[in-house]
């Protein structure tokens, strides 16, 4: 955890498992979240919001990765070896960024459901504060 103000809470296993869940159900976690009494949870909270911008943003490189290379495919055509070896290295490429996601969203899952509070690199900082603001100042300490 870092140094200063953090979020605060002491945890069980049900609020690990929410923290958890949130990464590999990232699409629909935050709705439960909403009707449960965990919402209150700012560990929780912070997973869940975290999970959510990561999932959102990952999904929507992906898809911008895969209507370019959509793009280039429908364009060029494979008229040669030379362009069906690129085609194979755009798909090769398009396939390592999927498992690179896949392998980072189970790895904060575990993280996460361990009851570590894992930050995703330029989006956990800002999500932090953005939970941080929302608890009242006698409760975050």
């Amino acid at each position: 955890m870092s140094e200063g103000r953090e979020i605060p809470g002491t945890l069980d296993l049900d609020e690990m498992m929410w923290a958890g869940s949130a990464y590999v159900f990232w699409p629909l976690v935050w709705l439960a979240l909403f009707m449960s009494p965990k919402k209150e949870v700012p560990f929780v909270r912070f997973h869940v919001y975290q999970a959510l911008v990561f999932g959102g943003l990952s999904s929507f490189g992906f898809l911008v990765l895969t209507g370019i290379i959509y793009v280039v495919f429908r364009n060029a055509g494979a008229q040669s070896a030379a362009m069906g070896m690129f085609f194979v290295g755009l798909f090769g490429a398009w396939l390592f960024v999927f498992l690179v996601l896949f392998l980072l969203f189970c790895y904060y899952a575990y993280r996460a459901g361990r009851g570590d509070l894992v930050r995703v690199p330029f989006i956990g900082g800002l999500v932090e504060q953005w939970v941080l603001a929302q608890e009242p100042v006698g409760d975050a300490l």
